[in-house]
């Protein structure tokens, strides 16, 4: 678990929380209003709004645009999710690695009487994982079966 959380609040525009996760190499930050964990900001929300952007604004121009990423604007409020995905301190790995694959999250909030103590990530539980002497097999938890096309195939053969 990580406890240095870093926070924006839903007043900072996208280009600053861009900024930040890229500087702090993070993957997401919490969103704060009035000393209040009221949501979360992550990479995914940000490559979403920036491709949604930067694909608008290339429409409008004759020639495509070469930024991979373009906010205009927008602020972290537009896009976050306010829906916050909480684990206490005291709930076990298993526990925790159910919430995340049942909400398809990547992170969860470690929260204690609404005090943020930090950030339980796939990779801290992966860690964990990996320091102790688990028999489990990886054929017990692959997914099966795997779907492959052939490589002349067009690519909306692959999503049928």
């Amino acid at each position: 678990m990580s406890s240095d959380v870093e926070f924006v609040t839903p007043d900072h525009y996208l280009d600053q929380a861009h900024e930040k996760m890229l500087e702090m190499r993070l993957s997401c930050l919490g969103v704060v209003e009035k000393g209040a964990l009221v949501g979360v900001v992550s990479r995914t929300d940000l490559l979403r709004a920036g491709r949604r952007a930067s694909h608008q604004s290339a429409s409008k121009h004759s020639e495509p645009r070469t930024l991979l990423l373009e906010f205009a604007s927008q602020t972290v409020s537009e896009v976050m999710t306010p829906e916050l995905v909480r684990v206490a301190p005291s709930d076990g790995l298993i526990q925790a690695s159910r919430v995340l694959v049942k909400h398809g999250v990547h992170r969860v909030f470690v929260t204690e009487e609404e005090q943020l103590r930090g950030v339980l990530s796939t990779m801290d539980i992966m860690a964990a994982l990996s320091r102790t002497a688990s028999r489990a097999t990886i054929e017990g938890s692959m997914t099966t079966p795997v779907i492959s096309v052939d490589v002349s195939q067009p690519l909306a053969d692959a999503t049928d």
